[in-house]
C-alpha cells in the first residue's frame, strides 16, 4: 500500500532534478539588455595637435559625437577634449558613461551620468542613460524611480518615447510569472518493483503499470526593493496522478519567500520554506528548510552557482515517525549559452545526506552528477539530452546485504524534441524519450523502466 512508503528508501525524484537543471540552463541565456546605444563608428581623421590648437573645433566635435553616440569618435576625441582647458566636465561625464555603457560597465556609466545629470542641458538624456544602466544593473526600483520623474517633467518628445519602452520593460519584470506543464505518461513499473521476480525463496511484488499525468506548476513574483534587494513569493505544486493505481498518487506543495540581492553579474538569495505532502491521497509529510544560494554571471553566457538546502521532514502518520529526516544537500553548478542561442550546456554535482531517523540503515549520504544538453536544430526544431547519476551509501545493510551496507547507483537518461512554433491551444507540446534504472547489492531494491511520452508546457 502507498502510505507504508519509506522516504529513506524511495528513489530521487531525478526527473525532477532534470527539470530544475534544465531552468538553470535557461536562466544563462544572453541577458536582455537596454538598446539604447545605436552607436555611429565613423571616426574623424584630424591629429592631436591640429584639434588641440583649436579649442572651437573640439568642442563642436565632441558636443557632436556625444550627441550622435559615435561611440568610436568618443573614444579618440574624449581624451583630447579632457586636456582642453576649461572643458565642460558635465559634457566629458556624460560622454564617459556612454563609454562605460558601451563596455558594459553599468555600474560605473550610472556614476558618470549622475555627474552629467548636474548640467540642465544635458540632464534629461542623463536621468535617461542613467535609468536604463541602473536597470540593466537590477537596480529596478532606482531605475523605477527617475523614470517617474522624467514622465512626469521630461520636455523632449525622443526621451518620452524611450521612457514608456523603459517603463514597460521595468513593469514585465515586476509582474507574476507561472509556468505550467503537464506529461501524459504509462508507467509499465510505477511501484519500483525488482526487476527479479523471487530471491532466497522470497517472492516480490509484481509491477503495477497503469496511465497517468505528471504536472509541475509554479508561480513567483520578483518585487524590487532599494539597493538591488528583492522579494519573491513563490509557491510550487508538482506530482503524479494515475487513473488506476491512486494508492501511488502523490502532491506536493511548497511555498517559499526569497530575500535576495542581485546586480548584473552576482545574485545572493535566502529562501525559507515549507512543504506539504500527499501520498496515495492521504496527508503524508509536511517539511520546512532553507536555501541559500549564490550566483555568478562570468560573461553573458557563462553562469556559475553554489547552493546549501537544509531540510527537516516529519510524517504524518505516528507510527510512521520513526522515518522524520533532517537532509542536507550543497550543489554545484557551471553552465553555459552560445551567445546566438544555438545551444546550451550544463554540469551540476550535488552532495547530500540525509540522516536523523532512529535506525542507521535509513540514514545514507549521496553524490549526484547531472549533464544536460540543449541544442537548436533545422526547421526551428529543439532538442535537449539529460543524464543524472546518484550514487547512495546507506548506514545499514538489508535481508539481502547481509553484512554489508546498502549501495544504490541511480540513472536517468531522457531525450525531448519540441518545436516553439507548433502550439495547441496555446500550449506547446513536446516529445520525450526517458529510461531509468537502479543497480543496488540488494535485490530487491534493483529495478529498470523506460518510457516515451508527451509533454505539454505554457508560460505565463
Amino acid at each position: 500500500m502507498a502510505q507504508t512508503l519509506n522516504p529513506s528508501d524511495e528513489p530521487p525524484d531525478l526527473q525532477r532534478k532534470l527539470e530544475h537543471s534544465s531552468h538553470l540552463l535557461e536562466s544563462t541565456a544572453v541577458p536582455n539588455e537596454y538598446p539604447i546605444l545605436s552607436s555611429e563608428h565613423g571616426v574623424y581623421q584630424v591629429s592631436s595637435e591640429q584639434i588641440l590648437a583649436q579649442p572651437r573645433l573640439l568642442e563642436q566635435a565632441m558636443q557632436s559625437v556625444v550627441g550622435r553616440n559615435n561611440v568610436a569618435g568618443i573614444s579618440k576625441i574624449l581624451p583630447l577634449y579632457m586636456r582642453l582647458p576649461g572643458h565642460n566636465p558635465a559634457l566629458a561625464a556624460y560622454a564617459q558613461g556612454i563609454l562605460l555603457m558601451h563596455k558594459k560597465e553599468y555600474a560605473e556609466a550610472a556614476g558618470y551620468f549622475r555627474q552629467a545629470g548636474v548640467d540642465s542641458h544635458y540632464a534629461e538624456a542623463a536621468s535617461l542613460y542613467l535609468a536604463a544602466s541602473m536597470a540593466v544593473n537590477k537596480q529596478n526600483y532606482e531605475a523605477r524611480q527617475i523614470l517617474d520623474d522624467l514622465k512626469a517633467n521630461a520636455s523632449d518628445n525622443t526621451i518620452k518615447e524611450a521612457v514608456a519602452l523603459y517603463a514597460n520593460s521595468l513593469e514585465q519584470r515586476g509582474k507574476w510569472q507561472a509556468d505550467l506543464s503537464a506529461s501524459f505518461i504509462y508507467d509499465r513499473n510505477l511501484n519500483n518493483a525488482p526487476d527479479a521476480r523471487s530471491s532466497g525463496g522470497f517472492t516480490f511484488n509484481e509491477k503495477i503499470e497503469d496511465s497517468g499525468i505528471r504536472f509541475q506548476s509554479n508561480v513567483a513574483r520578483r518585487i524590487a526593493l532599494p539597493k538591488g534587494f528583492y522579494l519573491q513569493p513563490y509557491a510550487d505544486i508538482w506530482g503524479k496522478y494515475y487513473k488506476k493505481a491512486r494508492d501511488f498518487n502523490d502532491l506536493n506543495i511548497q511555498t517559499a519567500m526569497v530575500l535576495g540581492w542581485s546586480d548584473r553579474r552576482y545574485d545572493l538569495s535566502v529562501k525559507p520554506y515549507a512543504g506539504k505532502r500527499f501520498y496515495g491521497n492521504r496527508p503524508y509529510s509536511h517539511t520546512v528548510g532553507s536555501r541559500f544560494s549564490l550566483a555568478r554571471r562570468w560573461q553573458d553566457y557563462i553562469t556559475t552557482s553554489v547552493a546549501f538546502d537544509h531540510a527537516q521532514e516529519k510524517l504524518s502518520r505516528k507510527e510512521r515517525r520513526i522515518y522524520n529526516n533532517k537532509n542536507n544537500e550543497i550543489s554545484f553548478n557551471l553552465a553555459g549559452s552560445d551567445p546566438n542561442g544555438g545551444f546550451g550546456a550544463l554540469i551540476g554535482v550535488d552532495i547530500g545526506r540525509h540522516y536523523g531517523t532512529r535506525d542507521s540503515e535509513d540514514r545514507y549520504q549521496s553524490r549526484r552528477m547531472r549533464l544536460l544538453w540543449s541544442q537548436q536544430l533545422p526547421a526551428g526544431f529543439k532538442g535537449q539530452l539529460g543524464l543524472v547519476k546518484e550514487k547512495r551509501k546507506y548506514g545499514g545493510g538489508t535481508l539481502f546485504t547481509g553484512i554489508h551496507h546498502r549501495r544504490d547507483q541511480y540513472t536517468l537518461l531522457s531525450g525531448t524534441l519540441w518545436n516553439d512554433k507548433f502550439e495547441i491551444a496555446g500550449l506547446t507540446p513536446k516529445l520525450s524519450w526517458q529510461r531509468q534504472k537502479n543497480q543496488s547489492n540488494s535485490i530487491l531494491n534493483t529495478f529498470s523502466k523506460q518510457g516515451v511520452f508527451v509533454e505539454i508546457e505554457k508560460k505565463f
